[in-house]
């Protein structure tokens, strides 16, 4: 029987395959998702560096920028390598506390 069970995939199995690939595509939904906010802020981190008179506030917009933009790579990277893990999501989620209190 459990030949049988090997050979047709049990039901058992075949659920658990189902609810991980359903938890994997929510992880990369919610990645692609965090990262067009990203995105969203580089934009606006340059508007306001770009209206910044502030020396100091200019230079922590840049080094804000740079950060975000390297961040930006890797997450791409790991998008793209199908790297999805709540690591990565808890760090983009974090970036993006960072960048609100910025902004």
């Amino acid at each position: 029987m459990a030949f049988l069970n090997f050979l047709f995939g049990d039901e058992k199995s075949n659920n658990t395959s189902k609810i991980i690939d359903k938890d994997i595509l929510l992880k990369r939904e919610r990645l692609i998702e965090l990262k067009e906010i990203l995105c969203n802020y580089a934009d606006k981190v340059y508007h306001k560096w770009s209206s910044s008179k502030l020396v100091e506030e200019r230079e922590q917009l840049i080094e804000a920028s740079f950060g975000l933009n390297r961040f930006l790579y890797e997450l791409d990277y790991d998008i793209q390598s199908k790297t999805y893990s709540e690591g990565i999501i808890e760090e983009c989620e974090d970036f993006e506390k960072q960048l609100r209190a910025i902004i």
